[in-house]
């Protein structure tokens, strides 16, 4: 309980986007916080926030409680996000489309410092125009600077598509295709190594199986 309760105490100390303070009576009012995840190395925190109706992440140093919220494009909501390394996260972006009330996943992927700098889309549609949805492979493992994502690559047919494990570059977006699965709308999975495996989804369960990556 008491850490939970320095845990929330540091989140109310966070400055908005590009180091501007925030009032502490309004972050209070209008700041709600879920999915709160400590970095790897126990420096940092990361959370979803909600503030004034747009979900943002917060992102928090520890020693000195002092943080930054990194705000979506507009019409945007951070969706999740995972401590990729330490020092950098990965988050996915909603928005709302058509009639549907609940934001919908987008299929980009952004990356972050932990201090807010460094920010970069690294794959979705608005970044070289190819209909390629992505996603993290969880947990996520990240291997020389490298994560492990999903891509799927949109054809329009109602069957769906074969995705593939991709090693991405957690800077530059570079990224290497390391499997596919070998049945349409397989799910990835990471093993404690840092490599891939699929699980085949069936009605009343699933089944995992082993996939080896290409070298």
């Amino acid at each position: 309980m008491r850490f939970a309760a320095w845990v929330m105490g540091s989140l109310i100390f966070v400055g908005a986007a590009g180091g501007a303070e925030v009032p502490l009576a309004d972050f209070a009012r209008h700041a709600q916080y879920e999915r709160v995840r400590i970095s790897p190395d126990g420096r940092h925190l990361a959370a979803i926030s909600n503030v004034d109706g747009t979900r943002v992440l917060s992102l928090i140093r520890l020693s000195g409680r002092k943080g930054v919220n990194v705000k979506p494009r507009e019409g945007g909501q951070v969706a999740e996000f995972w401590w990729a390394t330490p020092s950098r996260v990965v988050y996915s972006i909603a928005e709302r489309t058509g009639v549907l009330e609940v934001p919908t996943q987008m299929g980009e992927l952004y990356a972050v410092d932990a201090d807010g700098g460094g920010r970069a889309l690294l794959a979705g549609v608005r970044l070289k125009g190819e209909w390629k949805l992505y996603d993290m492979i969880r947990p996520a493992r990240t291997r020389d600077g490298k994560v492990l994502v999903e891509q799927w690559r949109w054809s329009g047919s109602a069957d769906g598509a074969f995705p593939a494990a991709v090693r991405m570059d957690l800077r530059t977006g570079a990224g290497v295709e390391v499997a596919t699965s070998p049945i349409r709308n397989g799910t990835f999975l990471a093993d404690n190594d840092g490599e891939v495996a699929f699980r085949v989804r069936r009605r009343g369960g699933s089944r995992a199986a082993r996939v080896s990556p290409r070298r």
